[in-house]
Formats: C-alpha cells, structure tokens, sequence
C-alpha cells in the first residue's frame, strides 16, 4: 500500500500527501485534488497518463526548471523521480528505495515493473479511451486471458484455416493446392517452435507474425520474378507471330469448342423434339384412324384394332444401352490421365537434369578460361609463380564441356517434345470427355422417348378393358378418344412441323472445320512458345509466386483480427462482461454491461455501455450521462486492474463530483467489494465536506480536504 505522496514543482505544489488506502481528496477548483493523481502516476510510470510520455512535455507543468514526484509504500519501499532543464534539454533520473544493483535507466524501469507494475488505466482511463477500436481490441484480448491456460489443437486450426480462406470462385487448381501447401507450412512452423507452455493466443499470433514474413518474402520473390520476365522481352519480341498470338488462338480454341458443344446440345435437343413431334404424329393418326375404324365397325372389331396399335407402338420402343462403350470410354480416360502424370513427373526430371549440365559447363569454362589467363601463375592465386603446363587438362575440360552442351540440346529437345506429349494428352481426355458424355445423352434421350410411347400403349390398354358390347361405353370411349385427339393437336394444324436441324448442321460442319485449323496452328506455335520456355526453366515463375502472395494474404487475414484472433476475443470477453456486470450489482447498478466487437456490416469495432432494455437497444458510453459514465469506468476500471494484476493495484478516479449523494454511496459501498483485492483506492471530486463526512462514516473512508477545513 502506498502511504505517502510526494511532489515538488508541479503545478506550483510544493506538499505531502498520506494515503490511508481508501482516500477521498476533496476541494475546491486548483485546489491540487489532480496533482496528487498525476504526481503519483509520474513517479510510477516516468510520465503523466494522458499528458504524452517525453520528458519535454511533463516540464511544461512547472514555470520552473525541476519537477521531483515520488511515493512511498507502506513496506518502506519508494521511488522519486527528478526532471532537470538545462537550455533546451530535459533529463530524468530515478530512485529507488532500498537501493539495488541496478545501473542503467532501463535496468531501474525493469526493477519498477517487477515490484510495482505499470498500468496507466489504473490512474486515467483516458488512456484506454483514446485509444482507436482496433487498439481497444487489442487491449482487453491481452487481458482477457490473464492467468488462464490456453490450449490448440493444430488439426483444428488447420482445418479452420483452410475454411476460412476458401472462396466458391476458387477453380485454379494451381492456386488451390498452393493454397493449402502453405495453410499446411503456417500450421506446421509454429508446431515445431511451441512448447507444452504455449497458449492458444501466442500460437495464433505466432501464426499471424509466420504469415505475414511469408507475404513479404513472396511479395519480393515476384517482383523479381516480374523483373527476370522482362530480362527475356527482347527475345520474346523477337518470335515469329505465331509465338505471340498462341494464347489468343488457345482461347479462340476453347471458344469455338464451347460454341460446338452448345450448337451439337441444341442439336440433339431439336432433334428430340422432332422425335417427339413424330410421336405425336404418329399418335393422332392413329387416334384419327381408330376414331373411323370404331365408327364404322362393331366393338369387336375396335378391340382388334386397338391390339393392332399396342403391338404397332410397341416395335417403336428403343433399346440403347451404352454401359459398355461409357465403361470403355472411363477407362480410356484414366490411362489418359495416368499418361499426364507421368509426363509431368519426366519434365520435373528433364528440368533438374538440364540445370545440373549446365552449372557443369558453366564451372568447366569458368576453369578454362582461369588456366589461358595463367601467364606463368597459379591459376589459383596470381601471386604464386607457376611453370606448369595445363594444355592436356584444358583440352579434357574443353571435351567435357561438347558433352555437356550434346547432353543440354538432348534434353531441350526432349523437353519440347513432352510439352507436346502433355497438350495432345490433355486434348484426347477433353475429346474423350465429350464422348462420354454424347453416349449418356443417347441414353437419356432413348429413354424419354420410350416413355411417351409407353403412356400411349398404357392408355390404349386401358381402353381394351371397355366392355365389348355396351354401346353406351363404345359412344364414351370414342368421345374421350376424340377429345384426346384434339389435345394431341397443334393449335394451327392438323398435325406437328418438324423443326429444321439444316442450319444447326451446317454451323457444327464449319465450326469443326475451324477447330482442326486452330488445331493444326497451335501445335506448330506450341513448338516455338516451347524453345522460349526452355530459356525460363531456371527462372522462379511470377505466377507461382503470385499464387503464394494471395495465399498468404488469405492466411494472414484468416489468422488475424478479423478471424481466428477475432473469434478467440469473442469467446474471451464473456468473463471480461460477467466481473464487470458483477461490479455493478455490487454497487447497487440493476444494468447490464455490453462490449460490441463487430457493427451491423460486419466492421471491426470496440465499443461499450449499457444495455437498455426498456429501449431494445445498447446505449454506447459516450452515449451515458456523466454520472452513467462514471459508474460504468469505475467497474470497468477496476475488472481491468485485476485482470492486468500489477504487483502494487492502485486506482485513481477524479471528478466524483459528476455522482449525486446517492449514486456516490452506492460506489463507495459497491468498491468495497470491488476494488477489495486493491492496495489504494484514490477519489477525488469537488464534493462538501459534510456530505463527504457523512458518507463515509464508519466504511474506512478517510476524507482530506485541501482547502483547509477538518477532515
């Protein structure tokens, strides 16, 4: 507990101030009730909360050259601080008491912390209040876990990575598994750097801090990349036209396949409507047939007829099955894509192979050209004579470099070629695709159409179960048969129009015929756009490197404020509100306590109050009357104090004049449970001294007034 305040130049206060623990400092305005707050918060902190933290700006309270604040505490320990001007210079020395080893300003800051602990909220709030949303975040997040043990599940923070970074727009395969290759690097790094004491909240900003060197190192790595790309613009620029307008015939390419695909769906499509109109036909010829036959004949010889149709429209079902030519087709297509894979894998192979003879030939020219150059010295330092003759040697090194450039041109050949192999392997999957798909289709449509000619033979049997001879029946039937022609009918004719396939045909004819010429284009560019690929091998890919900086730019974002460090403040504040709301009951306050993390469009904020229920809604704190704000901070102040728990608790609260008589008795008593775990309890406030006097009887309240009168 501190017992003694100290202040020497301050605001023109020359005094001693005795704390009891629980003080009430009251007077009237310029009385010296702040300088008190302020002298003791100087003295513990090095600067005046809220007043800037230089040595320059504390002076400018005293019109004189020396301000010396200081504090002493009930066990006989204490600190003074001394500020000295000099010109235009402000110096600061430190005391400490009992004396210790320290030598440095930073050695005697460090020996404060441990025995008296800084928390400037504890001596103005302001300092908590002034700071911007993103800060107050922060803030109660690092406090929030005070004393509690966290725990991580990597597995889990994995998975919840790979959640919260994917994106329904994601359809770059590359991207994706680049994206997941690195959720799995960010995960697995602060593993191997975590021990059994690591928290949940150090690991993820762990995490954050991994990604966000990551992102740099990428950021670097493609701008160099996008740097050596241009290296090679002079010799891109320098390729035939058919190198620079591959792309565009590729996409052309796709297009045009896209636009056959769509006019061959549309085909079938008319074509199974045709198929349908037919049925129809077929059907009210039928009807019209039957219609005259059953009128001009007896009802046994309508029943004869209505076999006839059923067997008739029973040779018209279509029997397609196509499971065999799919099943060969699937089959095809895997050992297609197996045949990708390993091509892949031989130009992984080819790449390092190339790599490896040329960094030989580089060292074997290198060499070389260090033994024409001896002129009689050691080839390996010049100031070595040397008579020895390297001919032979020169000429082995120069046979081994033919071989290397021999072994350069066979695998820039071989290169070219499986490029190649990789594209018409690719082009045999997509046509085989398309194929499989045509004979699904073939099925698809065999099996409507046998459905409308299995409803006709459906109602036709219907109609054999009619009695034979009751001509009231027969009268029924004909005229259910003739109003189901006339449903059967068009609106403008006797019968369906089948729809013209001509122009269909002849678009699909002039697009495949494109497409083989685009065919044959692209493969001849594809050669060329490969011997200028051949001279990028050993360059890092800005595209790569552009897949890593929009991952970890995802990974960052996931990870931080906005994520997982944003759900864990979620979760953590709820004690933070509870100790709070639990204050306030002691105080005698029927409110609740609210912190509000995110606004209604989802932006990252930090704001605080009450909840009015009476209103349905929250009244933030700049919203609180004055003597509402008081109550709340004074809650607040002190749930933030236990939770930073610096080894000396102290809590300063000036103004307490904004509390009438009964909310101000309401904080005293409430404080006695509140702030019970704190050393010192200072309130100071222009408040009478016999109100003062009266409620503070008998609570342990001690009341100093500084305008001279009893206390």
């Amino acid at each position: 507990m501190i017992t003694e305040i100290t202040m020497c130049g301050i605001k023109g206060t020359n005094a001693k101030q005795t704390l009891t623990g629980r003080d009430i400092i009251i007077g009237s305005n310029g009385a010296g009730k702040t300088t008190r707050s302020q002298s003791l918060g100087l003295a513990l902190l090095g600067y005046i909360p809220g007043k800037g933290k230089k040595n320059e700006e504390t002076m400018k309270l005293t019109s004189g050259n020396a301000i010396e604040v200081g504090f002493v505490t009930s066990d006989l320990r204490g600190v003074t601080r001394k500020f000295s001007r000099k010109d235009a210079t402000v110096t600061q020395t430190v005391t400490i008491a009992p004396k210790g080893n320290e030598k440095t300003v930073a050695q005697k800051e460090q020996r404060l912390e441990q025995e008296f602990g800084k928390a400037p909220v504890m001596l103005d709030f302001s300092e908590f209040l002034g700071l911007s949303d993103m800060k107050r975040r922060e803030f109660i997040f690092s406090i929030a876990n005070q004393g509690e043990d966290g725990t991580y599940d990597p597995s889990i923070i994995r998975d919840a990575l790979r959640s919260m970074t994917a994106s329904p727009d994601d359809t770059d395969s590359q991207a994706i598994e680049t994206l997941n290759a690195d959720i799995d690097e960010c995960v697995s790094e602060i593993v191997k750097s975590a021990s059994e004491d690591t928290s949940y909240q150090d690991f993820l900003t762990a995490m954050l801090d991994f990604a966000k060197n990551q992102l740099s190192h990428w950021k670097k790595e493609r701008d160099k990349s996008e740097g050596a790309s241009q290296k090679i613009a002079d010799y891109k620029n320098d390729l035939a036209q058919t190198d620079r307008s591959l792309d565009t015939n590729r996409k052309k390419h796709e297009e045009i396949s896209e636009e056959r695909l769509t006019a061959s769906n549309e085909l079938t499509r008319v074509q199974g409507e045709n198929k349908n109109r037919e049925l129809k036909n077929q059907q009210i010829a039928s009807r019209k047939k039957a219609i005259v036959d059953a009128e001009a004949s007896d009802t046994a010889k309508n029943a004869a007829v209505i076999n006839e149709m059923i067997s008739d429209y029973k040779k018209e079902l279509v029997q397609v099955d196509n499971k065999a030519a799919i099943a060969q087709e699937t089959e095809r297509l895997a050992v297609i894509n197996k045949n990708i894979a390993n091509f892949e894998k031989l130009r992984g192979d080819l790449l390092e192979k190339h790599q490896a003879a040329k960094s030989q030939k580089e060292a074997n020219e290198k060499l070389i050209n260090s033994l024409k150059n001896q002129s009689g010295t050691c080839p390996l330092d010049k100031r070595i004579q040397c008579g020895q003759d390297f001919t032979e040697l020169m000429m082995e090194l120069g046979h081994e470099t033919q071989q290397h450039d021999a072994t350069i041109k066979e695998i820039t050949e071989k290169g070219t070629a499986n490029a190649n192999d990789i594209d018409n392997e690719k082009r045999a999957a997509q046509e085989t695709q398309v194929r499989i798909d045509g004979l699904r289709q073939q099925e698809i449509n065999a099996l409507r159409a046998n459905e409308e000619v299995q409803k006709v033979i459906r109602d036709l049997e219907s109609d054999l179960k009619k009695p034979e001879n009751d001509d009231t029946a027969m009268a029924a039937w004909l005229a259910s048969q003739k109003e189901e022609l006339q449903a059967l009918l068009p609106s403008d004719g006797d019968e369906w129009m089948l729809l013209s396939t001509e122009a269909l045909e002849k678009r699909i004819s002039e697009l495949e015929a494109q497409i083989k010429a685009l065919k044959a284009t692209i493969d001849e560019q594809t050669k060329v756009r490969n011997a200028m690929a051949n001279q990028k091998s050993s360059m890092v890919d800005a595209i790569v490197a552009g897949y890593h900086v929009e991952a970890w730019n995802r990974i960052t974002e996931a990870a931080g404020p906005k994520g997982l460090q944003g759900e864990l403040v979620k979760d953590t504040i709820a004690p933070l509100k509870e100790s709070v709301n639990n204050k306030l009951k002691a105080m005698g306050v029927e409110k609740i306590f609210y912190i509000q993390t995110e606004d209604e469009k989802g932006k990252e904020v930090f704001q605080f109050g009450y909840v009015d229920y009476d209103r349905e809604e929250h009244r933030n704190f700049d919203a609180l009357s004055t003597g509402e704000q008081m109550i709340l901070l004074i809650a607040f102040m002190t749930t933030i104090v236990e939770r930073l728990n610096p080894p000396l608790k102290v809590l300063a609260i000036d103004n307490m004049e904004a509390l009438d008589s009964g909310n101000l008795h309401r904080v005293l008593r409430g404080l006695e449970v509140a702030g019970a775990s704190f050393d010192n309890i200072i309130l100071s406030g222009v408040l009478d001294i016999e109100t003062s006097d009266a409620l503070c009887a008998g609570n342990g309240w001690h009341v100093w007034n500084l305008d001279g009168g009893a206390a």
